[in-house]
Order: structure tokens, then C-alpha cells, then sequence
């Protein structure tokens, strides 16, 4: 099927993956020449958080639900969280840069593939901006 692929097609997807992604140096920016508080950043980190639960839920845990099951679904939710919440135990415990770099693998990993599941559905564009909005805010708050 990879052979079908027209360059037409290629060229909105490496855009909005270049979005996606490169507003994590805008944020990065943002947080280099604006110092805001401690509070203002836990803010931010939360609701970027919370604007990527949101896209992941309303673009494919519903979708799943639909193809699944409710239980397959919810084992799967609750199994990635709970992956997420050891790994991050571990890295808290390690110190140093093992947070910052698994907060990097565990963040873009899913997103990426999501994007890519969603790249023929039209919902791409929705979830891009997305996955922008919340990895500028992100990499706003650490960047101090």
C-alpha cells in the first residue's frame, strides 16, 4: 500500500507534523524570555495535559469503544496509565534528566501514532493543533 502513497498527500502531513512538533521550540522560547512562577507553570503543564487527554479521547478512545468493547478499551486506558505512573515513579527516583527523557518517549510515542492513525480520517488537522497547543505549553513551563 506504501507504494500508492501520492506526494500530494505527503506534503499536508509533513506539515502538520512539523506544527505538532516545532511548537515545542516556540514554547521553549516562550519560557527562556518570559520567567513566570512556579504556580503559572504548574497551570500550564496541567492544562496541556488535560488539552491532550481531550484529543486523545474524543479522536480514539471513543473510536476504539466503538471497535472494541468497552473492556478492551478500558483495559488498555487503565494499562497505559498505569505504565505511565511506574515509569514515572522510576524516573522521579533516578533524578536528573531520566524524567525530561522519558516524559519525551512516553509523550511523543503515543502522539505520533495517533497522528499517523488519523492522517486519513481528516481528523489530523484537529489533532495536530492539538498536540501543538499542548507541547508549546509544555515546553514553555520547562524551560525555566
Amino acid at each position: 500500500m506504501l507504494g500508492s502513497i501520492e506526494l500530494s498527500e505527503i506534503i499536508p502531513v509533513m506539515f502538520l507534523s512539523l506544527f505538532a512538533g516545532g511548537t515545542s521550540f516556540i514554547g521553549a522560547l516562550l519560557g527562556w524570555k518570559i520567567n513566570f512562577s512556579k504556580q503559572y507553570r504548574l497551570f500550564l503543564t496541567a492544562f496541556g495535559a488535560g488539552i491532550l487527554m481531550s484529543a486523545a479521547i474524543f479522536e480514539m478512545v471513543i473510536e476504539a469503544n466503538r471497535i472494541l468493547g468497552i473492556v478492551f478499551t478500558l483495559v488498555a486506558f487503565i494499562t497505559g496509565a498505569i505504565i505511565f505512573t511506574i515509569a514515572d515513579i522510576f524516573a522521579e527516583r533516578k533524578g536528573g534528566g531520566a524524567g525530561i527523557l522519558l516524559g519525551i518517549g512516553l509523550d511523543a510515542i503515543p502522539e505520533s501514532i495517533a497522528f499517523g492513525a488519523l492522517v486519513g480520517s481528516g481528523s489530523a488537522f484537529a489533532l495536530a493543533l492539538l498536540i501543538g497547543i499542548q507541547n508549546a505549553l509544555i515546553s514553555k513551563c520547562f524551560s525555566y
